[in-house]
C-alpha cells in the first residue's frame, strides 16, 4: 500500500552556464504544497532553496510559507500501516504531475548508480544526479538521511515546534529522485488533515544547510482505537556515537532545527558538523513504531523501573575517574581504556585521544548542572521538560563526553574541532549501513494493542515507473513496543499492564496514563487522582523529581498519618524530610527555600552542587557574610575538605564545590562575591585577567 510524494531541490541561477542548471533537494507535491507560488524560480518561495545559517525565524520555519496553505488543492494520503513513495528533484519541472509541472523523470526516477559510476565530489555525477541536481552527496557514501514529521492539527498557522514528531525515517536517502518509505500506523487525523513537513541535512556539503518543506496531509485506513502519537514525550534527537548510548532515547523526537536563527532551534552543534536523520543519532530505518502512547519505552521506563546510574567503569592506570557527578573548576577524567582524557585546567576544556586534541572549550566551571542550565548545550528543560535528575557526564573510549539524566536519556554530547569531526562524524557510517548490532537488545515486539483494520487504499502509480514488487507487510497491524533484556539500568518492556487499584504505597511510583492515574497535562506539579495509589492520590516530589503516590490531601499533608522526624533534629547540610513535619515543598519546580520545622535552622534549600534539597542558613542565600562563623558553610561538603590550617591565601584558586565553597549559577552568571570556607577571608570573587575564580 503506497501513495508517493515528491522532493525538489534549490536551482542555481548562474550567467555563461552552458546545459542545464543544478539545484538542491526538496519534496514537491503540487497538491498538497504549502508554498505561496509552487512554481517559483528565485527568492523565498524557491521550495528548494536550502535554509541556512541565521537564516530569521519567519524565513526557515515553514520554509516561510506557513501563512499560504490556502494553495493546496489537496491533502497527501499516509496510508496507516502501509508505504508511500517520495520523489525528489531540484526543480518543479523535471518531475511529472501530479508532483510536478513537467513532462517526465528527468533522470530516472528509480535508477541508483554504482560507487564507481558515482564517482567523488560536488560535481560528481552521483552527486549532480546526470547533471540536474545537487544531493550533497560526494561519494556513494555520503547519503545522510531524509526524514517526515506529522503534526496533529489542520492549520499550519496553528503549529509549534513541539508539535512535530519524525514518523518516517529512511537513512539511504536521497540517492535517486524517488524513493519509498514506510508509515506506522497513525491514528486519523483532527478534522481530516494534518500538516506534515519532509526534512533533510545533508552531512557532507560545502555551505551547511538544511530543508524544512511543509505539506498537507492525511491519514487513511486508521484503526478506530489506534494509539495516539505520544508528543507530549517528543525530545529533541541527540547524537549518540556509541550506538548503545542511543537506547535511552527511542521513543518520539522532534525533527532537528538546525542553523537558523531563533529560541526554537533545538539542536546543539555548530556550523562545521552537522545533525543528521541517521544511525548516529539514534534514528532506525523505516517507520518509527516507537512514537505512541503504547509503545513510547521513555513513558514506559519513567513509571516502571527505579533511576539510577550504572556503575561508574574508571581506568586502571592510577584510578582516574571517568564520570563527573558536580560543577567544578579543575577536574582530570580517563576514559574507561584509558585511552582518551578530558581535563579542565585555567578555563579551558580539553578533550584528547592520546596526544591529539579532539575537543577544546572555553569555561571556567564546567558539570552536569551547567550543561543542563544554560541555553547554548539545548539541554536545559526547555528542551527536556520530563527529564530526571541527577545528571553524570562520562567520558568514554570513543573521546566524547557525554551527558545523561538518572533515566538514561542523552541530553548532550560533546562536539569535535573541525579537523576531527570528518573522520569521527561524517565518515564513521554510511546511509546504507545496516542499525547497529548494539541495538538489538531493544527489540520490537508484537503487542495486541490494535484490532484488524480495513486495507489503506491503493495509491496511484506513475506510468512511468519501473513496474516493481513490494513486500507486504507482515505486521499489518501497529502493534509495536520495544524492550530490552532484563539488565541492571534497562529500559522496561513495554506492556498493556493495568495495576491493581489501591495496589502502591505511599512513595511509590505512579503508573501515569494506567489505572485512572492520568495526569492533567501539565508541567506543573500538581496533585491528581490515581486509582493504582492506595491514597487515590499521586503528586510530584520534587526530591527525587519524581510523580509518586501520596497521602490523601497532599501537599497538606496530615501528620498522623505520616512518620514525623523531631522538630529542629537535622543539621544544616542534611537532607530534608520532605513531606515529613511540616516540610512542606510548595509546589513550585521553582529551587525556592521553604520552611521545614525538621531542620535546625527551619529551612530547606535547593543543593546544585549535590542535586538534591538540604537544610540551610536561616539567611540562605542572602547571607551577610560579615556576620557568620566560619562553620557556616552554605553546604556541609562531602568530599576534599579543606582544613583551616591549610586555608587558602589571596590570590589563590578557590576549591569550588569544596568546603563551603559553592558557586551557584546566578554568582557564575553574575561574577558576583560568594562564600568560600576555605579562603582565609571567607570569601572568592572572580578574576577577569586569568577567567578564573
Amino acid at each position: 500500500m503506497r501513495r508517493t510524494l515528491v522532493l525538489m531541490p534549490y536551482f542555481f541561477v548562474v550567467t555563461l552556464i552552458i546545459g542545464p542548471a543544478n539545484g538542491h533537494f526538496s519534496f514537491v507535491h503540487k497538491p498538497s504544497q504549502i508554498a505561496c507560488d509552487f512554481a517559483a524560480t528565485d527568492g523565498i518561495d524557491w521550495l528548494s532553496k536550502p535554509l541556512v545559517e541565521d537564516d530569521p525565524f519567519e524565513d526557515w520555519w515553514f520554509h516561510g510559507q506557513v501563512n499560504c496553505q490556502s494553495k493546496a488543492t489537496k491533502s497527501f494520503e499516509l496510508p496507516a500501516g502501509g508505504e508511500i513513495d517520495i520523489v525528489m528533484s531540484s526543480r518543479v519541472n523535471l518531475v511529472p504531475p501530479p508532483w510536478g509541472i513537467g513532462n517526465d523523470f528527468v533522470p530516472s526516477a528509480d535508477e541508483v548508480i554504482s560507487a564507481q559510476q558515482w564517482g567523488y565530489g560536488a560535481y560528481s555525477n552521483g552527486n549532480k544526479l546526470g547533471g540536474r541536481h545537487n544531493i550533497h552527496a560526494y561519494s556513494r557514501d555520503d547519503t545522510s538521511g531524509c526524514a517526515l514529521a506529522i503534526a496533529y492539527k489542520s492549520k499550519a498557522t496553528e503549529v509549534t515546534e513541539k508539535d512535530f514528531v519524525v514518523f518516517s525515517v529512511m537513512h539511504d536517502c536521497p540517492k535517486r529522485l524517488r524513493e519509498t518509505m514506510k508509515v506506522p500506523n497513525l491514528p486519523v487525523c483532527p478534522n481530516g488533515n494534518c500538516i506534515c513537513a519532509w526534512f533533510w541535512i545533508p552531512k557532507n556539503s560545502g555551505s551547511k544547510n538544511f530543508y524544512m518543506t511543509p505539506f498537507v496531509c492525511r491519514v487513511t485506513g486508521a484503526n478506530h482505537n489506534a494509539s495516539p502519537v505520544d508528543v507530549g514525550y517528543a525530545i529533541p534527537p541527540r547524537r549518540c556515537l556509541d550506538p548503545i548510548n542511543c537506547g535511552g532515547n527511542f521513543g518520539p523526537r522532534r525533527p532537528m532545527y538546525w542553523l537558523g536563527s531563533g529560541e526554537l532551534i533545538n539542536m546543539p552543534e555548530g556550523n562545521t558538523q552537522s545533525p543528521n536523520y541517521s544511525i548516529r543519532y539514534g534514528f532506525r530505518d523505516g517507520a518509527q513504531h516507537d512514537i505512541f502512547v503504547s509503545t513510547n519505552p521513555r513513558r514506559n521506563a519513567i513509571q516502571h523501573t527505579n533511576p539510577g546510574f550504572p556503575p561508574e567503569e574508571k581506568c586502571s592506570q592510577g584510578n582516574y575517574p571517568s564520570r563527573l557527578m558536580s560543577t567544578k573548576s579543575f577536574f582530570s577524567l580517563k576514559s574507561p581504556s584509558c585511552g582518551c582524557s578530558a581535563e579542565l585546567l585555567l578555563g579551558t576544556l580539553t578533550v584528547m585521544n592520546g596526544s591529539n586534541v579532539m575537543w577544546t572549550h572555553r569555561v571556567s566551571t564546567f558539570g552536569p548542572n551547567i550543561v543542563t542550565s544554560k541555553d547554548e548545550y539545548k539541554a536545559t528543560a526547555s528542551y527536556f521538560p520530563r527529564r530526571q535528575g541527577p545528571y553524570k557526564i562520562d567520558l568514554n573510549d570513543k573521546c566524547y563526553l557525554y551527558l545523561t539524566d538518572s533515566m538514561g536519556v542523552v541530553l548532550w554530547e560533546s562536539e569535535f574541532n573541525a579537523n576531527m569531526a570528518l573522520d569521527h562524524v561524517v565518515h564513521s557510517f554510511r546511509g546504507y549501513d545496516n542499525d547497529p548490532i548494539e541495538w538489538s537488545r531493544f527489540q520490537s515486539i508484537k503487542l495486541t494493542n490494535s484490532p484488524t483494520k480495513a486495507p489503506a487504499k491503493a495509491p496511484t502509480k506513475s506510468p512511468t515507473k519501473a513496474t516493481t514488487t513490494h513486500k507486504e507487510e507482515e505486521e499489518s497491524s501497529n502493534d509495536y513496543a520495544f524492550e530490552i533484556n532484563s539488565k541492571p539500568g534497562s529500559i522496561a518492556t513495554v506492556s498493556d499492564m493495568i495495576v491493581p487499584s489501591a495496589l502502591i504505597e505511599k512513595g511509590g511510583l505512579c503508573p501515569i496514563d494506567e489505572s485512572g492515574c492520568k495526569q492533567p497535562g501539565t508541567y506543573e506539579p500538581v496533585t491528581f487522582q490515581c486509582n493504582a495509589c492506595q491514597s487515590g492520590y499521586c503528586g510530584y516530589s520534587p526530591k527525587s523529581d519524581q510523580w509518586k503516590c501520596r497521602v490523601d490531601g497532599w501537599p497538606k499533608l496530615d501528620s498522623n498519618i505520616i512518620e514525623t522526624v523531631p522538630i529542629g533534629s537535622i543539621e544544616k547540610g542534611g537532607e530534608c524530610p520532605i513531606d515529613q513535619n511540616e516540610c512542606h515543598h510548595p509546589g513550585t519546580l521553582q529551587k525556592v527555600k521553604f520552611k521545614c520545622n525538621a531542620c535546625q535552622s527551619g529551612f530547606c534549600g535547593y543543593s546544585k552542587q549535590n542535586d538534591s534539597w538540604k537544610c540551610r542558613l536561616a539567611c540562605w542565600p542572602k547571607c551577610n557574610l560579615d556576620n557568620i562563623s566560619n562553620d557556616s558553610e552554605v553546604v556541609v561538603a562531602t568530599t576534599s575538605v579543606v582544613m583551616d590550617k591549610n586555608l587558602i591565601g589571596k590570590g589563590e584558586t578557590c576549591p569550588i564545590g569544596r568546603s563551603g565553597c559553592e558557586l551557584l549559577l546566578d554568582a557564575f552568571e553574575d561574577k558576583s562575591i560568594i562564600q568560600c570556607n576555605a579562603c582565609e577571608d571567607g570569601v572568592c570573587g572572580y578574576m577577569k585577567r586569568s577567567d578564573s575564580w
